[in-house]
């Protein structure tokens, strides 16, 4: 099973709220997906101390998570899980193409002509 890669939660400010993201990097390519809306606010975490983030300038809500919203915590759970199905993912998707690729492999491996394959 190849290494789990290093991941970070994100927050993006969207028109209906700031949303979390995890961002990695697979392959040499950048990897960013949504995890879901932010149980968070703007705010000064000087004047709200215990509400503090890991983001600056966001301070978590008041009161309890409400359904559809993720707390930070519930996000940084969640990253695991996406790694991996991304993983999963590439790995499908290479499978597809080999086994596309492979019966004109073969053939050539074993000096069978394209004509052959064609129907010519």
């Amino acid at each position: 099973m190849p290494k789990q890669p290093h991941a970070n939660l994100l927050v993006v400010e969207r028109r209906e709220g700031p949303v979390y993201y995890a961002k990695w990097r697979a392959h040499g390519a950048q990897v960013k997906r949504r995890l879901g809306p932010a149980w968070i606010e703007h705010g000064d975490a000087a004047k709200a101390e215990r509400r503090r983030t890991r983001h600056d300038g966001w301070i978590k809500r008041r009161g309890r998570v409400v359904e559809g919203y993720l707390s930070e915590d519930e996000a940084i759970a969640l990253i695991p899980a996406l790694v991996a199905e991304h993983q999963a993912e590439q790995a499908r998707a290479l499978s597809r193409i080999f086994a596309r690729d492979m019966p004109s492999a073969l053939s050539l491996e074993q000096g069978v002509g394209v004509a052959a394959h064609s129907g010519a």
